[in-house]
């Protein structure tokens, strides 16, 4: 998209004629964001590149990022994409809401565990159950104060235990981590976890399964009689 188009009533000489008006891109927006990309929504910025922007949503003539990250525009649903600082949607209207990828710089880390924020929001799509992972003593996080990242490590663990099937994870605002116990294929979003929150998928290239232990193959090779090994010979 190269430009907004807008229709306003000039009304030039009284006329009342209606005109259009192609406004230019602020900034250099990609088309679309490169897979496994970053979104920092504390980044983004609207009519100037210091002056912030809390949804993350604005027009292709208003639309910045701050100074130093990468612009571009996301959909919901968008596969690939990791939301630093809180999921945005609602600006389908104008092509997606605004991404900021952070530069090499500062982008996070890759964690030495494969899957640590192999993860990503889905949008239409429903698990039947939930196993509600409370307990930190059964589950290793605390309902009401876990963080997503945890979440996703703590239905990584829980994977295949107990009912819980972890290609899958629901992450209630308000800190609390759900594990479905289905393959959620319900086709349309539901609250069954509780309160309201985001449901995510495990990345296809991340095994979200418990790691098996190795197999071990133990031989003894022993010299000498039954004596000569009790006495340490």
């Amino acid at each position: 998209r190269v430009g907004t188009a807008e229709w306003h009533d000039v009304g030039e000489g009284g006329d009342g004629q209606t005109r259009a008006i192609c406004q230019q891109p602020s900034g250099s927006i990609s088309p679309s964001p490169p897979s496994s990309t970053v979104c920092d929504t504390s980044q983004c910025a609207e009519y100037s590149p210091t002056s912030q922007d809390d949804d993350c949503c604005a027009l292709d003539s208003d639309i910045y990022c701050m100074n130093g990250y990468t612009l571009s525009r996301v959909m919901p649903g968008t596969p690939g994409v990791t939301w630093l600082n809180g999921q945005m949607s609602g600006c389908e209207g104008y092509g997606g809401n605004t991404c900021c990828s952070p530069p090499e710089s500062l982008a996070p880390p890759a964690s030495p565990s494969s899957c640590a924020r192999g993860y990503t929001a889905v949008s239409g799509e429903g698990c039947s159950n939930y196993i509600h992972m409370d307990d930190a003593s059964t589950y290793g996080v605390q309902g009401g104060s876990t963080t997503l990242e945890e979440c996703a490590a703590a239905v990584q663990a829980l994977n295949g235990q107990d009912g819980c099937v972890g290609e899958y994870f629901f992450f209630e605002t308000d800190g609390y981590c759900n594990c479905p116990t289905d393959a959620c294929t319900t086709g349309s979003e539901n609250s069954n976890a509780g309160g309201s929150g985001q449901l995510y998928r495990f990345n296809s290239d991340c095994d979200s399964s418990p790691s098996a232990p190795p197999s071990l193959t133990c031989t003894c090779d022993c010299y000498g009689s039954n004596t000569d090994m009790f006495n340490g010979t």
